[in-house]
């Protein structure tokens, strides 16, 4: 996907994405590049579901597909970063561990504390701490965990000369 961004045909989708009547002005036919992009998408989602059937799950039944499952992987592309192949990544291993690192966390809490935490409220923890999580990136880093790696690599590129160019 980083080589598709780089070349003729990204530079057109991005423009379409950002404006489509200013890309038509450009000379970039809107019509048939959002149709590549319904394919294109449509072709990755394809792929990608063709490898995590034969690699990972071994056999397809509708029941491994459900909603939970889907609000993860919206979960993952909304908190990683829309837009960003390294986002991706960050979202898909924050939303993978963070039931995890929740449930332990509540458990401990749990215990230490003397409270009785029901095993209902432990199982529905991490669908709060997702919602919490997309709502929280809407509002405080729209571009994801990805803008935040990319401000905090641009600090660092610089730190102890301030005013030295990237």
């Amino acid at each position: 996907m980083l080589n598709v961004q780089r070349s003729a045909f990204g530079r057109a989708l991005a423009a379409v994405r950002e404006k489509d009547y200013a890309a038509e002005v450009i000379g970039v036919d809107t019509f048939r590049f959002k149709l590549l992009a319904f394919w294109t998408s449509s072709f990755i989602g394809g792929v990608t579901g063709a490898v995590l059937v034969v690699c990972y799950l071994r056999s397809v039944s509708p029941d491994q597909f459900h909603l939970d499952l889907s609000v993860q992987i919206v979960a993952m592309v909304i908190v990683g970063g829309l837009g960003s192949v390294l986002g991706s990544f960050f979202g898909a291993a924050l939303i993978l561990f963070a039931p995890i690192l929740l449930n332990q966390a509540v458990g401990a809490l749990a215990v230490s504390s003397g409270l009785g935490i029901s095993a209902d409220l432990r199982a529905h923890l991490p669908l709060l701490l997702y919602g919490a999580m997309i709502m929280g990136f809407l509002l405080i880093e729209p571009l994801g965990l990805a803008k935040i790696y990319d401000n905090i690599r641009n600090y660092l590129l610089v730190w102890p000369f301030r005013h030295a160019p990237r």
